[in-house]
């Protein structure tokens, strides 16, 4: 008995640290993670709407409390989109007093499970100077495979905000020292960090209230 709860509980802790982060080979087409890793329709079921709006209501994540000190750096470069665009970091965050971006990957589960909340999210913050832009870790070609699988996940889960690739300049002055997925950095709009980066995913209601008071200073 005390070896299955100490397993139940080591599964628990895995799941909401995250997945270690994977960096597509430089200028080469994306490596396509184990079929262990791979996470399939078969594998990953989506709950109903009703269990979505509960979910809301009653988070099951504790409210983060957001770390000033790490404030400060500047994000700058220049970025591909997996829909074919080029964007300018400049240009980006210039279109909202927050950006919250989201780093993660088409390996990681817990990465996909807060998706349909960060797609909502998008949506009910359209109005508030807010915008979402996810960072894809392990596609840096939007017509590989590993592209294909994304576009396929990001309909899915309703994550319609933008997507960037995983691009040499990207990974140098982004992902360097990003461990794991999913991990998430609030910027201002001219690209500077508000707080110290988030690594894990939450629920709708813990990120709402992050976003809240970064929006209220």
């Amino acid at each position: 008995m005390k070896m299955r709860i100490l397993s139940i509980m080591l599964i628990l802790a895995l799941a909401l640290t995250g997945c270690a982060a994977k960096e597509p080979a430089a200028e080469e087409p994306a490596v396509e993670p184990s079929a262990q890793e791979t996470v399939s329709e078969s594998s990953f079921e989506w709950g109903t709407e009703e269990e979505a709006a509960e979910d809301q209501e009653q988070p099951s994540y504790p409210s983060l409390a957001l770390d000033y000190d790490g404030a400060g750096r500047e994000y700058v470069f220049t970025a591909n989109t997996l829909d074919g665009q080029t964007i300018d970091s400049a240009e980006l965050f210039a279109r909202a007093k927050v950006t919250m971006l989201n780093i993660w990957g088409t390996y990681c589960y817990p990465c996909l499970m807060e998706m349909p909340d960060l797609g909502q999210i998008a949506k009910d913050y359209a109005d508030a100077d807010f915008q979402i832009v996810g960072l894809i870790c392990d596609v840096n070609d939007p017509d590989s495979d590993t592209g294909a699988t994304a576009k396929e996940q990001i309909a899915e889960t309703g994550a319609n905000y933008t997507h960037m690739l995983a691009t040499t300049e990207v990974i140098k002055n982004v992902m360097f020292d990003v461990y794991a997925v999913p991990t998430t950095l609030f910027l201002d709009s001219e690209g500077k960090l508000l707080c110290s980066a988030v690594v894990g995913s939450n629920s709708y209601g813990t990120w709402s209230a992050a976003i809240d008071e970064l929006l209220a200073k």
